[in-house]
This record gives C-alpha cells, sequence and structure tokens, in this order.
C-alpha cells in the first residue's frame, strides 16, 4: 500500500500538510491487515487480507466499531493507543493480541491530518507474528530440550571452546567428576589436573587433530577425580559448529568404564568358579580352589571362607591369598561387638555385608585397624545360602574403595549362590550313601512287608515279610515287575499312580488300598504307603495285609446299611445331638422340617438354627439339662422356618457310652397341622365368644365406649399382642379406644388420621399393614417410633371396612413376632368386629333418636293449649273492650281461624302418640 504525504500552499491560508491515502493497487493485494478507523472508533475501510482473517466481506465491517470487532468489547481497550494518538498526534506502535482472530499482531497507529491539521482518521497496519512466535517457540524448546538431554546423558559431557576451557557440563560430570559445576566453567582439564600429562599430549598431537579431519574420535584414558582417585575412562570427542558450519568448541563424552573392568574380572571368576564346583569331589579342596580364583583371576588382595557354627562362632575353613588377616581377628555371628561386622551381618540377614571405605564404615569398626594395616580399602561378606538355610559366608577384600557396585554385588552373590549349591549336593552324596545303607538295615529288620520298586516297574529289594504276603521267597520275587503281583480290576491305577509320582509326588496318593494276587491265586487286600527314595527315581513300599479286617468291616458295614435304611426311611425327624448340644446326624425328615441342607444341620448347635424364637430358648435348655440328669420329657417347641410358623414335638431319648451320657436321640414330629387345627378351632370359638359379648352388650344397653373396650381386651388377649388400639366413626362421631390405656403417646398419634394414612402407603401399599420387626425398617414413623419406645417388636394396622366403606382402623402390637395363624384370625375378625360394632353404634344412634323424638311429640302436644288460653283471653277482650263491632268481628274471625289450625294440630297429636306407642314397641323388640 502507498501512503502520499502531499504538502502546499494556497492563497491566504498558509502552507499546511495535509495527508492524502488512495486505495487502489496494492492495498487490497497486500498480506498485512490494513484498516482506517475514524475518530468515533468507526471503521471505514479494510483491505481483504484482514477480512478474511475476519472471515467476512469488507463491506460487513464498514461503519462497526474497531473494538467490537477485533476484541469482542463493547467500549475502547484500556490504555488503547488509537487514544493515544488522537492525543498527542504522534504515529505509535504496540505487540497486540486479537481475540477476533486469536493471534498476536504488530500493529502501527498512523494518525491522517484533515486541512486544518486536525486528525480525522487513523490508519492501522497490522503484522501477524504468529509464525514468528511459533518459530521463536521451536528455538526455545530446541535448546531446552538439547540442555534437558544433556543433563539426562548418563555419562558426563563437556562443552569446551577452541582454548580447551571449559563452557559447559552437566550433572554426571559433577558426579563422575567430584567438582562442582561453578568450580570448573572458564577453566582448562590442565588447571583441573584430571589426567596424565602424556594422556593430554595425545589428544593434543593425535586427537585434536584427527577431530578436525576425519569426524568424532574416541580414545580411553585414565582421569582423575578431585579427591585424587582416579577411574578408567571411554572419551568420545566432537566438533561443535556454528550455523555457518565453522569450528567454534568441542563435546567430549566421558563413560566411566572402571565397572566394565571390574564386570570382566568378575565373570572370569565366577566362570571359573563355575567350573571348579562342577569338578569337585572333595568339599575343603573346593573351598580352597575358590578363593584362590578369586584372588587370583579376580585381582582382589584377600579372600577366605568361614562356616556358621551352631556355638555363634564363625569358622574359618578356607583362604586365598598371604597374610596373617585370620590369625589376628575373632569373629562370631551373634549380638556382641564380635558378631557386629560385615561377615556375621550376612549371616544373620541373609544379604550381602558391603563396606565400600574401610576408614568409614562402623561396620568393620573392631577389625578397621587390622584391615588398614594390611591395605584393605573396601570388602564384601556374601552369606552362603542353601535352600533358605545359611551355610556360612564368603568374604572378599580390595584394595580399592568403592569396589563392589550393584552389578559386580549380583555377580558375587551368584557366585555365592553356586559355591553353596554345589556344598549341598556334595553333602547330599556323602547323606546318600549312608541313606543307602541305613534303607537296607531298616527294610531286611522292619515287621512291616516292604520292596523297593524301580522307574522300570522292576522289584529291586524286598524283605522277609514280602514273603509271607506273596507266599513265595524273595529270591523268586527280587527281578519281577511288581504288576505281576497286582488285581486286573486294581492294574490300571497303580501303574498310573507310579508314573505320575516320578512327575510330581504331589500328583500320586501317598497312602492307598490295592488288591494283590499271591502265587496260589488268592485275592488279599493291601494297604500301601509309597515314598520316592530321594535323589533317586525308586520308590519304597510299605504294605500291610488288612484282609481280615476289610471282612470285619464288611459285616459292620452290612449291619451298619440296614440301621441306616431305618434312620432314613424313618417317616419321624431323627436327630443325634452330642452332649455339648452340637447336632452329630440327621435323617432326610429332618431336612425337610427345617428345610435346610445338611451341612446347614450337622456340626451346628440347636441355638444356631436360628429357628427358635429367643422365648423358646430357656425352655430347650432346661429340658436338656433334664435329659442328662435321665428325666427326659415329651416337649412341644414353636419353631420359625424362613419365616414359616411350625410346631414340632420331641422325643429325646439319652444314650450313654460306658455309662455316661453322650448323645441324644431325638425323635422329632411335624406337628403343626394339629396345632394349626387346635389354634384355629380356638380362634373361632374366641371370635364367637367376642361377637357374642358384643351383642349381648349391646341388647343390655352398655355404652359403645364399653362395648369397644371390652372387644379390643379379648381381642387382645385371643392374639397374645399386648396393646390394641381402634378408632371408629359413624355418623360423623368417632371413637378411640385403647387397651390398656397406659400408652397415651402412639393412642395419641393414632387418632390422627394422616398418622394412619402415611402408614397405610408407605408400609402396606394403602391396604393392611404388616411389620414383623420395627427394628429393621428403614427411615422410622412417629408412631414406629413410639411402638418401639414401648419395646414392641411387630404391629398390625388393618382398615376397618363396611360395605365397601372404610369406618375405622385396628392397630394391633406385640413384644413379639405376630405369627401367621394370629394375623389371619385378626383379619378374619377385624371385618366381621366392624359390621357388629357398626351395628351397635346405629343402635346406639337410634335409641338417641328415639328419646329425641318422644321429646318432641311432649312438646307437641302441650303447644296447642299454650296457643288456645291466650286465643281465649283474646276473644274476651275483643267482646268487652272493642267498640267498633267491625272490629270485634274480624278479630273473631281471626281467632276462628287459628282455633281450626289447633284443632289440626290435635288431629296430628293424636296420630303423633299412635307414632310414639310403634316407637315404642319396636325399641323394645330390639
Amino acid at each position: 500500500m502507498f501512503w502520499k504525504n502531499r504538502e502546499g500552499r494556497e492563497g491566504k491560508e498558509g502552507r499546511r500538510g495535509v495527508m492524502r491515502f488512495t486505495f487502489e493497487g496494492l492495498f487490497d493485494v497486500v498480506s498485512d491487515f490494513i484498516f482506517v478507523v475514524n475518530k468515533d472508533f468507526e471503521i471505514v475501510k479494510i483491505n481483504r487480507s484482514f477480512a478474511k482473517a475476519l472471515r467476512m466481506r469488507p463491506e460487513e465491517l464498514k461503519g462497526r466499531k474497531c473494538f467490537e470487532v477485533l476484541h469482542n468489547s463493547n467500549k475502547p481497550c484500556q490504555d488503547c493507543l488509537m487514544l493515544r494518538t488522537i492525543e498527542d498526534k504522534i504515529p505509535h506502535t504496540q505487540e497486540i493480541y486479537f481475540l477476533s482472530i486469536n493471534a498476536p499482531l504488530f500493529v502501527s497507529f498512523s494518525p491522517i491530518f484533515d486541512e486544518e491539521g486536525e486528525i480525522s482518521y487513523v490508519v492501522h497496519i497490522a503484522k501477524d507474528l504468529s509464525e514468528i512466535r511459533r518459530v521463536e517457540k521451536e528455538r526455545d524448546r530446541a535448546l531446552r530440550r538439547a540442555t534437558e538431554i544433556i543433563e539426562a546423558m548418563a555419562d558426563a559431557v563437556v562443552i569446551l571452546d577452541l582454548n580447551g576451557k571449559i563452557q559447559q557440563v552437566n550433572r554426571e560430570f559433577e558426579r563422575h567428576s567430584g567438582w562442582k559445576r561453578d568450580e570448573v566453567i572458564g577453566k582448562t582439564v590442565e588447571e583441573l589436573r584430571m589426567m596424565f600429562d602424556e594422556e593430554r599430549q595425545k589428544i593434543i598431537n593425535e586427537i585434536m587433530p584427527g577431530l578436525m579431519k576425519h569426524g568424532p574420535q574416541n580414545v580411553r584414558l585414565t582421569l582423575t577425580r578431585k579427591d585424587g582417585t582416579k577411574f578408567s575412562a571411554l572419551i568420545s570427542f566432537s566438533l561443535l559448529e556454528d550455523v555457518d558450519s565453522k569450528p567454534i568448541g568441542v563435546i567430549s563424552v566421558v563413560r566411566d568404564i572402571s565397572k566394565i573392568d571390574r564386570m570382566e574380572r568378575a565373570l572370569r571368576v565366577l566362570s571359573k568358579a563355575n567350573y571348579a564346583i562342577a569338578q569337585a569331589e572333595d568339599e575343603r579342596e573346593l573351598l580352597n580352589t575358590i578363593c584362590k580364583i578369586v584372588v587370583g583371576d579376580g585381582g582382589y588382595i584377600f579372600a577366605w571362607i568361614g562356616y556358621a557354627e551352631k556355638d555363634k562362632t564363625v569358622r574359618p575353613v578356607a583362604r586365598g591369598g598371604v597374610n596373617d588377616y585370620l590369625d589376628i581377628i575373632k569373629i562370631t555371628w551373634d549380638e556382641s561387638e564380635a558378631g557386629r561386622g560385615p561377615t556375621s551381618t550376612a549371616i544373620r540377614t541373609k544379604r550381602p555385608a558391603v563396606v565400600r571405605d574401610i576408614t568409614l564404615d562402623p561396620l568393620i569398626e573392631p577389625w578397621r585397624e587390622e584391615a588398614l594395616t594390611i591395605g584393605y580399602a573396601s570388602s564384601i561378606a556374601l552369606p552362603l545360602i542353601y535352600q533358605d538355610e545359611v551355610l556360612g559366608a564368603l568374604n572378599i577384600y580390595s584394595d580399592k574403595k568403592y569396589a563392589f557396585d550393584e552389578e559386580e554385588v549380583r555377580l558375587l552373590r551368584e557366585l555365592a549362590d553356586n559355591l553353596a549349591y554345589g556344598i549341598a549336593v556334595m553333602r547330599e552324596r556323602r547323606e546318600k550313601k549312608s541313606v543307602e545303607e541305613l534303607y537296607k538295615t531298616v527294610i531286611e529288620n522292619t515287621g512291616t512287608a516292604m520292596i523297593v520298586v524301580d522307574e522300570d516297574m522292576r522289584i529291586v529289594l524286598a524283605n522277609n515279610e514280602v514273603e509271607r504276603i506273596y507266599e513265595t521267597s524273595k529270591e523268586k520275587i527280587i527281578g519281577r515287575s511288581f504288576t505281576d503281583f497286582i488285581a486286573k480290576d486294581d492294574l490300571d491305577k497303580v501303574v498310573e499312580y507310579h508314573k505320575l509320582r516320578r512327575f510330581d509326588v504331589g500328583l500320586a496318593p501317598k497312602s492307598y488300598e490295592v488288591k494283590v494276587v499271591d502265587v496260589n491265586g488268592n485275592i488279599k487286600h493291601i494297604l500301601s504307603v509309597v515314598t520316592m527314595i530321594p535323589g533317586t527315581k525308586q520308590s519304597i513300599v510299605s504294605a500291610i495285609d488288612v484282609s481280615e479286617l476289610r471282612k470285619a468291616e464288611r459285616r459292620a458295614k452290612e449291619s451298619e446299611e440296614r440301621y441306616k435304611a431305618i434312620f432314613e426311611e424313618s417317616p419321624l425327624a431323627i436327630m443325634v445331638v452330642g452332649v455339648d448340644m452340637k447336632i452329630i446326624e440327621c435323617n432326610n425328615t429332618t431336612l425337610k422340617v427345617f428345610e435346610r441342607r445338611r451341612e446347614e444341620i450337622v456340626g451346628k448347635k440347636w441355638s444356631e438354627l436360628g429357628i427358635f424364637e429367643e422365648a423358646e430358648l430357656p425352655i430347650i435348655m432346661k429340658q436338656f439339662y433334664k435329659g442328662l440328669r435321665g428325666k427326659s420329657e415329651i416337649i412341644e417347641i414353636n419353631i420359625n422356618v424362613w419365616g414359616k410358623e411350625k410346631w414340632i414335638r420331641i422325643v429325646p431319648v439319652l444314650l450313654k457310652k460306658d455309662g455316661k451320657p453322650f448323645a441324644f436321640l431325638n425323635m422329632i414330629e411335624d406337628v403343626t397341622s394339629e396345632k394349626i387345627s387346635e389354634k384355629r378351632l380356638k380362634g373361632m370359638l374366641e371370635h364367637i365368644r367376642l361377637l357374642l359379648m358384643i351383642d349381648k352388650g349391646i341388647i343390655a344397653g352398655e355404652s359403645l365406649d364399653k362395648i369397644l373396650k371390652d372387644s379390643l381386651k379379648i381381642l387382645r388377649e385371643m392374639t397374645g399382642c399386648e396393646f390394641a388400639c381402634m378408632t371408629l366413626s359413624v355418623g360423623g362421631i368417632i371413637d378411640m379406644i385403647a387397651d390398656p390405656e397406659t400408652f397415651k403417646s402412639i393412642t395419641t398419634l393414632f387418632s390422627d388420621r394422616k398418622n394412619i394414612e402415611i402408614l397405610k402407603i408407605a408400609r402396606g401399599k394403602g391396604e393392611v399393614v404388616r411389620v414383623e420387626s420395627i427394628l429393621e425398617l428403614e427411615n422410622l414413623f412417629e408412631i414406629e417410633v413410639e411402638l418401639l419406645k414401648a419395646r414392641m417388636k411387630s404391629y398390625i394396622l388393618i382398615p376397618l371396612m363396611m360395605r365397601g366403606e372404610e369406618i375405622g382402623s385396628l392397630l394391633m402390637a406385640s413384644k413379639t413376632r405376630i405369627s401367621d395363624l394370629n394375623f389371619g384370625l385378626i383379619r378374619e375378625t377385624a371385618n366381621q368386629l366392624a359390621i357388629a360394632l357398626h351395628e351397635a353404634t346405629l343402635y346406639e344412634l337410634k335409641r338417641k333418636a328415639y328419646e329425641q323424638i318422644e321429646q318432641n311429640i311432649e312438646q307437641f302436644a302441650i303447644l296447642a293449649d299454650h296457643i288456645r288460653n291466650p286465643l281465649a283471653v283474646i276473644l274476651a277482650l275483643a267482646e268487652l273492650e272493642v267498640e267498633n263491632k267491625e272490629t270485634v268481628e274480624k278479630i273473631i274471625e281471626q281467632v276462628e281461624r287459628i282455633d281450626e289450625v289447633i284443632k289440626k294440630l290435635d288431629e296430628g297429636w293424636l296420630e303423633s302418640e299412635e307414632i310414639r306407642e310403634f316407637l315404642k314397641t319396636s325399641k323394645q323388640s330390639h
């Protein structure tokens, strides 16, 4: 875009600077954003590049406020440079983040003046900085990444300039060298004395020229740390170049290869030691060979092996290296001062004990002086462990500090584990020979038949007792396959066990019964116990002839089966209970009665079956102890089976063994049907008694309150409930009766119809409510809380219905569970009780109505006389006192009319008298 400033002089106006701008040509094709705003912040011109960035057309933006378009704001920005340009009339520039295009822009604000030198417009030219910022971020990220990589490298990194001065180092350099970063920056390696002069000259004369000519160079050197210790290092040199590929420095990567040297030595030791272990025949010779390998091939200055004795001392058994250290020191593995060193610690903890610096480590305090005199700088004690048993320890000493790193310890630990295994193997070989001799002695002298069988099922050894079972000599048994003596139907099983046992002892049973055939063809039952001989594929079989025992068992089993048939098929439930009240056995009928599986009964106590109410448990305990004294009685118990009420009759019989009680044989009969019938009959009688009582009360003219109270008392007694409450509403009259009357809070809440409706909806879905355990409910209502306070456990709420209409409610509550039978009885009684009480209520209302009618009739008779007497007085006064005859006649006429009405009233009274007599007769008949 081109801007032209044109100055001129025109007539009297003098010199004025006038800025003219044209928006043709390049205005709409440049990539920069250009727009012109007037002093009212309205956009008057905008190029296509900016309109496109705003995703609008230029004509849509003209006339809109700049702050509205660019910043989504309804007012100018704080510190707006547009305002500042208008105020000071000079151009300004600023980097601004535009929300509307989500990008940072570098904006110049240039004023445009009119002919009078006043600002008429401000031209905004904006350059998008997004790409520039992205490149800057990428550059910063790359620099940070390079620094992070250098810092994260496991090797030491040193960056030097071409004069050999250190410019930068990483954390690994600090760790490797012991120098801090700020101690080395700006210094040369020569000043730090990190390498020998000949090695430094080699770098100057060979490495650097090769680096300049051929590229990266590698060299192996010995470097010196700040503390004077030395380490082997592999150094890689690379040129550091600028953007024009001109060398500006050197990057050297230093890798500590001391560990590799030590690893190589440790691997040599491990390899030779493993070979020695594999070839060894003598334990003491092996131990001395291992110590010599550790010193000769490992480069360590001393090694020794000590065994952990039972008296808590450590006995040296082998050594490598020449010195008298073992003759000077005394080591134990107890908690004394002599038992706190590396060797004893390794034995006690079963873990390697490493002393990296003998001059400082407290573990070696008692022996430090002797160790330093000989030249030890570090040491390691490795426990010799076989199958979690510590045999002793292998001790190795180095003349270098920090000689035993993690990987070296791992390899040396492997050496110790292999040595422990070699020692154990040699000991097992010795023990095996002893055991074999012992086996022969035991087998020949035991009173049990024993044979040894090899992997091919061949009998390799047999004792004298085997001759008696097979009825032939040992000479004819040894060498034959043991399958020759196995009965045909057991052969597959025995062969399978034999093979499985050689894969894994646990796959075959150790003891089992098998039928064998002697040389005469007789079948015998043999109880076999088979074990593997350790370290071999042979098994030893111990055999006992149980043929006679099996015959006796068969006879006993036949007797037992007859008893079991009687026991299981009995129509009575039979249960054997020990004197500890635990159930020993029960038959199938018992399972049916209690509706439980055998495992849910056998082994449990009576009280653990969960079928008895708490009130019944004392009765059971009392009868149990009476039974132990020989005074058993037939008892009937109420039980609860999965919410169903049952009655059982128990006939206990005390069983004795050696004159002492050991169990009860309980014969149990389910008498639920019988009890239900009895209870129903009793309930019907009580039900009839209740209805008769109501009728009797009505006939006797008793009050409704008394009838209701007596009814509740009888119903409560019938069902065994502790509380009963009833509301009754007939003819607009509401009665509330409770029995007993002591539970005032419950009665008060029950009298509120809302409380009844809440319970019906929440607990009974609008109908009968039955709650068997209030304690198991969540979110108790007020009535339920009060029932709990009164120690009530369960309750029933039943609406009283009369011809489809609810006339009241009945609440029954008990301190125990209300049985199904009593629940049914209450439901059956409730509606009939409602009808009877409804009739009683109506009778009471009729009686009151009769009394009112009779009273009205009497008043009706008196009323006629009360009207006639004043009329007679009016007639007399009219004749005597009124002179105007016409008026007198009119009075007489009206009096006669009233008299006619009174005659009709008299006739009505006579009819009413007849009605009254009829009502009296009707009332008496009721």
